[in-house]
């Protein structure tokens, strides 16, 4: 883990960099999905995708977010085959990006960040764009 600073509009200009933000989430999307058969079933989706978002450490899943999860899973499977596709992948977890940079603001904070996780792509993202950072 590592300590970063992130604001919105990191998070913001990594998903408006379409290929940036397809190559990570394609990523992603590779390491979810065991059986490489090209799709996500419910068990895939869940298997390390805290560690996608999360700070600190992955969260102990408790019954009632267990439960929950169903409601989550529905959200990304969008065309009712029981599997999340690439594209579906990407465009929620673009929805889900979209939010955190909402709810994150202009404001940046200092968290601790998984090496890996979709929120440090963002942080990279953003080093690699001249003059970009939180407040910048």
């Amino acid at each position: 883990m590592a300590m970063e600073l992130i604001d919105g509009k990191i998070v913001a200009d990594f998903i408006a960099d379409a290929a940036a933000f397809n190559r990570a989430a394609d990523e992603f999307f590779a390491a979810l999905d065991v059986d490489g058969d090209g799709r996500l079933c419910r068990s895939e989706l869940f298997t390390g995708f805290d560690g996608l978002f999360c700070y600190g450490e992955p969260p102990e899943l408790s019954e009632s977010t267990r439960k929950d999860a169903a409601g989550f899973f529905a959200r990304f499977e969008s065309d009712e085959t029981g599997m999340v596709g690439r594209e579906e992948f990407r465009f929620r977890l673009r929805e889900l990006m979209a939010a955190v940079a909402q709810g994150l603001g202009e404001v940046p904070v200092q968290i601790a960040l998984y090496e890996g996780s979709v929120l440090m792509k963002a942080v990279e993202h953003s080093r690699s764009a001249p003059g970009s950072g939180p407040g910048c």
